[in-house]
């Protein structure tokens, strides 16, 4: 009878044991995001940063809605978020959850909404991870006759396109990557309806 009662309560203790270390997933630390979106303008972007290859996407779905704008879910691939006109220079936040194949996930977005209609950033990485992965002008998509020419540092044309949409990823016009030594580019771009806007972008390899 000794003998019953000693497995009892080790089976017991290790059940109170498996209890007190396990960490529901709704209060696991949320992964943090931050984007940058212009007002009236939907700013596209993965579901889940940093996925790894093998992690597939199972369920999507907001926590916390936004204060400033709202948020919409294409598929469990991709999502936009899009501030209203009104409220530029605020920062926004919301949650959402991702379902992977290796568990539940929860990511805060702290949004920050641009004033301007068109901001161009001055940097991107194309290493392949999908994140800044090519030279982004935010609010391209309401300047549809738009035109981007780059040069390099010796003055020479190396990458022209009309209708820019966000996609030089740092090649040339036989999408053959592009070095040099500071990673500078000098581009210009000009929004067709009569404003011309220029500057640098670094190419970070």
């Amino acid at each position: 009878m000794r003998h019953c009662w000693t497995i009892l309560c080790l089976f017991l203790l290790s059940s109170l044991s498996l209890t007190a270390t396990h960490t529901p997933a709704s209060f696991l630390d949320p992964i943090k995001d931050q984007i940058l979106a212009v007002r009236g303008s939907a700013t596209v972007f993965d579901v889940l940063p940093q996925r790894t290859a093998s992690e597939a996407v199972l369920r999507v779905g907001l926590v916390e809605e936004p204060l400033y704008g709202s948020v919409a879910f294409f598929g469990t691939d991709s999502m936009e978020y899009r501030p209203r006109e009104v409220d530029c220079g605020q920062t926004d936040r919301f949650i959402y959850f991702v379902e992977t194949s290796a568990g539940r996930k929860e990511v805060e977005v702290f949004a920050e909404i641009l004033c301007e209609s068109l901001t161009i950033l001055s940097g991107f990485s194309p290493d392949g991870d999908g994140i800044n992965d090519t030279f982004t002008i935010l609010g391209v998509e309401n300047y549809p006759d738009n035109r981007l020419t780059i040069f390099n540092k010796w003055g020479e044309k190396i990458y022209q396109a009309r209708g820019y949409q966000n996609d030089w990823d740092g090649t040339d016009e036989q999408g053959r990557p592009l070095y040099q030594e500071d990673g500078l580019f000098y581009y210009v771009f000009e929004d067709g309806l009569g404003k011309t806007f220029s500057g640098y972008v670094q190419v970070k390899r």
